[in-house]
């Protein structure tokens, strides 16, 4: 990816007990994870993006969505600097029988083709690469007390 600008991103920061739902990545430097999410598109509000991109990702709708922190990306993708803004927005599953499934598989489109993520649920505590940085303490916040997002309709 030619990284020449900043890109606008958001993230569905999807809660259950205390997990998170994430989709494991592969990078030349080793795995990570980062929760549902992407792009937001020209005339797009984060919050619009958010919804779509975990429709297309699933093909689940969510709701209850709303935005908890904004986070600065800086770092190196496939050589090249790479820069985010990132939208971490609390949301809920339509359907909460989601929250019983275990694993899941994401379709991920780019101009690379499409390519199938595993998604699971994980502590941000885990001590597995969770990015955006900055995201873990704000998981753990989301899931303490009355920070909690809530998931029933």
């Amino acid at each position: 990816m030619a990284w020449n600008r900043v890109r606008p991103i958001a993230l569905a920061l999807i809660c259950r007990d205390d997990e998170i739902l994430v989709a494991r990545h592969e990078r030349d430097d080793g795995r990570f994870y980062r929760p549902l999410g992407g792009g937001i598109e020209v005339g797009e509000y984060a919050q619009e993006a958010v919804a779509r991109e975990v429709n297309e990702e699933l093909g689940r709708s969510i709701h209850r969505i709303r935005r908890r922190a904004v986070l600065e990306n800086v770092f190196r993708d496939r050589g090249e600097q790479a820069h985010e803004i990132v939208f971490v927005m609390d949301a809920a599953f339509v359907d909460e029988t989601a929250y019983e499934q275990e694993h899941f598989v994401a379709t991920e489109e780019s101009e690379r083709g499409s390519a199938s993520l595993p998604v699971t649920w994980m502590s941000p505590r885990a001590g597995a690469p969770l990015y955006p940085t900055g995201l873990a303490d704000v998981a753990a916040r989301a899931l303490s007390g009355s920070e909690k997002p809530s998931r029933s309709r």
